[in-house]
C-alpha cells in the first residue's frame, strides 16, 4: 500500500460511521416533524368533524324562493358546477362547504325577514367562491401548514392569501352584479352585526364576520367603476 492508504474495510467502516452519526442527527428532528405534521391535521379534521357533526344536528329550512334566484344567480354568473343551498336554524355561516359538491351554507338569523333579492350580494360572493375553486385553495392552505407547521412565513402566507382571496370576491360582485360599492359594503355590515351571534366554521371561504375589517370596507368604497369580473 502507498503512504496514506487505507484498506477497503477500514474505509468502509468510517463510511458506515459517518452513516450511523447522521442518521441519528436526523432521527429526532424527522420524529418531531412528523409528530407536528399529524397534529396539524388531526386538529384541522377534528374541527371539520366537529363542525359538521353540529350541523347535521341543526334544523334545515325550506327556502324554495331563494333556491329557484340562487339558480338564476349562478347562471347569471356563469357557475358550471352545480351549487345547492342549506339553510340552517343553527348559527353556522354564510360559507360554501363542500369540495365535491358545494354548498351555500347560509344561517336563518341572516336571511330573516329579507326578499331573496336583498341576499343577492351574499350569494354572490358564495357563487364567485364556488367559480373561482377556492374550496380547493383552502384545502392546499390546509395541506401546506400541515407540511410546514413548524415556518412562521407559511402561515402568515396562508393568512395573507385568505385575505386577497376575499377582496377579489369583493371585486367581482361589485363587477358582475354592477351594484354600487356602498351597498355591497353594507351587506358586509349586515353580516357584521351577527358577529356575535354567528359561529366561525373552520376552514371553508365565506363572509365570515371575523374578516370584515375597516379596511376591507374602506376599499370597496375605493373601488367605484374599475372592477375586474376575473381575478387571479
Amino acid at each position: 500500500l502507498f503512504d496514506g492508504d487505507q484498506p477497503p474495510a477500514a474505509e468502509s467502516a468510517k463510511a458506515d460511521a459517518r452513516d450511523r452519526g447522521t442518521a441519528s442527527r436526523i432521527s429526532p428532528w424527522l420524529f418531531v416533524w412528523a409528530a407536528g405534521a399529524l397534529g396539524a391535521g388531526l386538529i384541522a379534521l377534528c374541527r371539520r368533524w366537529v363542525f359538521l357533526r353540529q350541523l347535521r344536528r341543526a334544523a334545515v329550512l325550506e327556502c324554495p324562493d331563494i333556491e329557484s334566484h340562487l339558480a338564476e344567480l349562478a347562471s347569471r354568473l356563469r357557475v358550471r358546477r352545480q351549487v345547492d343551498l342549506v339553510v340552517t336554524a343553527g348559527r353556522f355561516g354564510p360559507a360554501v362547504i363542500g369540495l365535491l359538491r358545494p354548498c351555500i351554507l347560509l344561517p336563518e338569523l341572516v336571511i330573516r325577514g329579507k326578499r331573496p333579492e336583498q341576499l343577492e350580494m351574499v350569494l354572490a360572493h358564495e357563487l364567485i367562491h364556488v367559480r373561482r375553486g377556492d374550496l380547493w385553495l383552502g384545502s392546499l392552505q390546509l395541506l401546506a401548514k400541515a407540511i410546514w407547521w413548524f415556518y412562521p412565513p407559511v402561515w402568515w402566507v396562508c393568512r395573507h392569501s385568505t385575505q386577497q382571496v376575499e377582496r377579489c370576491c369583493d371585486e367581482a360582485v361589485i363587477a358582475e352584479l354592477g351594484c354600487p360599492p356602498k351597498a355591497y359594503a353594507r351587506s358586509l355590515l349586515e353580516i357584521l352585526e351577527t358577529k356575535q351571534q354567528l359561529r366561525s366554521i373552520p376552514s371553508f371561504p365565506g363572509m365570515k364576520p371575523v374578516e370584515v375589517t375597516s379596511h376591507r370596507l374602506e376599499r370597496i368604497m375605493k373601488l367605484g367603476h374599475g372592477c375586474r369580473k376575473r381575478t387571479p
